[in-house]
């Protein structure tokens, strides 16, 4: 369960994110906690014999290591890596071997240990994270179901041909915010909208795009407090980096379940 919550925490706030940040003293800090990381975690789990106080030599290894995560594993984060030593530690990893020769410590080491974190425990933790959240979705959609009553679907479709009508007859479309986000479901269900797999294709597309420039929206919107902007920056720049975000698949879902509406209107 620890090592669960360490890879979807980190997934907010990895290496790469801190880098992107440009951030003087950030990244710093992050050179400086991962230096820091190595020592400690190479002499707790591999033998090695770092320094209290490094050697000229010994910094210089620790300054090659920490590039060599930077470069090559930006997408962990820090506590990820401590982690993946204690995972190797324990023999969750037996193909790897992480004890040093004579307490040197070096970097194909440190990539046998990273690499097998990521390709036997990281990866399929997002997997799998992402099959649950699919889950929970459509236990959320089903509950959204049962409390929709007939008198709520009668009106939903009365207003649907309502605002179909004033389509056809004066041209007015939609706004989106005009319609309620479950209507796309409800409707669907009663076979009133029929799309093709191609059109939900390209209207997933778009909804992905417009909760995007939603977000961005929300950043520069000062009446907003700055943390919360953050947040929202931090998403964005996570989904931009292909990491799955509840946040932003909340809005993506929201979005199509209107979309679908509007356009079954105009077609």
């Amino acid at each position: 369960m620890k090592t669960v919550t360490t890879v979807l925490d980190g997934m907010n706030n990895t290496i790469r994110q801190i880098l992107k940040t440009n951030n003087p003293q950030l990244i710093e800090n992050l050179y400086k906690q991962i230096q820091f990381s190595i020592l400690v975690l190479a002499n707790n789990y591999t033998g090695a014999n770092f320094q209290v106080n490094p050697t000229e030599t010994e910094k210089a290894l620790l300054k090659s290591s920490t590039n060599f995560i930077i470069e090559m594993f930006p997408q962990i984060s820090i506590p990820e890596i401590e982690q993946a030593f204690m995972l190797a530690a324990s023999g969750k990893f037996p193909e790897i071997n992480i004890q040093t020769y004579h307490g040197k410590f070096n970097n194909q080491i440190l990539g046998n240990i990273l690499n097998a974190y990521i390709t036997k425990v990281r990866t399929k933790i997002i997997i799998e994270n992402g099959k649950r959240l699919e889950i929970e979705m459509k236990e959320q959609q089903m509950k959204l179901n049962k409390k929709l009553n007939e008198k709520a679907i009668k009106d939903a479709i009365q207003k649907y041909s309502q605002i179909k009508d004033d389509f056809l007859k004066e041209g007015i479309i939609p706004e989106i915010n005009q319609i309620p986000s479950y209507w796309g479901k409800l409707l669907t269900q009663k076979g009133i909208i029929k799309l093709s797999v191609e059109v939900r294709k390209e209207i997933m597309k778009n909804a992905k795009a417009l909760a995007t420039n939603q977000m961005r929206e929300d950043v520069s919107n000062s009446e907003l407090k700055s943390e919360k902007r953050n947040h929202i920056k931090h998403i964005i720049k996570a989904v931009a980096e292909g990491t799955q975000n509840d946040d932003f698949d909340k809005k993506v879902i929201a979005n199509y379940s209107k979309l679908i509406v509007i356009k079954s209107i105009i077609l």
